[in-house]
């Protein structure tokens, strides 16, 4: 007879399992568990309700804060605060989650917040509202480092393009259905409709993420300074980094900026 397969194997933390679905670190190896697809398929669901909550109101930005009479500066420096934040909490998230060797509390906080902020800017119609919810929808996003993390782990590492290439298409799927979603809202309905298509949206990826699981990482090593600086002394890096952020600027300066607002 075959030896069957305990359906739930604990580590030490109660609050983090390995579930059939769950990737196994084992040395070098990694085993796929049975049942993987089931929480791959939950990830990548969530993804896109995630990202579609980020970006249903992305584009009636600039106008709707033009709309309440907010000076231009003041306003670019509104719609900044998503960079901002993202480009602070980033790097010290990623160390966080690390440290603390859990990544699934990351992922429900970036759900929840990206709920939040949608809401509290439909809700709250003044300049340091819009101010402040709009860096919270920031930090929502500042914890996406974290999610490619925990999707890597239903993969074996020797799978890391195709990871990438998977999180990444539900990623861009729901700022795709975002965007569609809220032309279709602000041309029916308003602008400020879209914040609140936006929190229906980080509802159910709240909701979803609640269902994640996760499996501990056996050994993490800690991240030093010196690791760091010698990754930013990287050339390749640095150039790829510098086309990147010229492409940010470019989207974010335009599309997602001031380009709406001029037209």
């Amino acid at each position: 007879m075959r030896r069957r397969t305990p359906a739930t194997t604990w580590t030490e933390d109660p609050d983090v399992k390995t579930l059939p679905g769950s990737a196994v670190a084992s040395g070098s190896a990694r085993q796929i568990l049975p049942g993987v697809a089931r929480d791959r398929r939950l990830f990548q669901l969530l993804t896109f309700f995630f990202w579609f909550s980020l970006y249903v109101y992305s584009p009636f930005l600039a106008t709707y804060g033009a709309g309440m009479g907010i000076p231009d500066g003041f306003l670019g420096v509104i719609l900044g605060s998503y960079g901002f934040t993202q480009l602070a909490l980033r790097l010290p998230i990623g160390i966080g989650s690390d440290r603390i060797r859990k990544r699934r509390p990351f992922v429900v906080a970036g759900c929840f917040l990206g709920f939040a902020s949608a809401l509290g800017m439909g809700l709250f119609a003044s300049p340091w509202g819009y101010f402040a919810f709009r860096a919270l929808s920031g930090v929502a996003a500042s914890c996406w480092v974290v999610y490619t993390v925990l999707y890597a782990s239903y993969f074996e590492s020797r799978d890391a393009a195709k990871v990438m290439g998977s999180i990444t298409l539900f990623n861009n799927s729901g700022i795709l259905a975002a965007i569609l979603a809220g032309m279709v809202l602000a041309q029916y309905l308003s602008e400020q409709a879209t914040f609140f298509v936006a929190a229906g949206g980080g509802l159910v990826a709240l909701l979803l993420s609640l269902r994640v699981v996760e499996s501990r990482p056996t050994t993490v090593t800690p991240i030093r300074p010196r690791d760091i600086l010698t990754v930013l002394r990287d050339r390749n890096l640095l150039i790829v980094s510098l086309l990147a952020a010229i492409g940010q600027i470019m989207v974010f300066g335009t599309i997602y900026g001031f380009t709406p607002a001029f037209a």
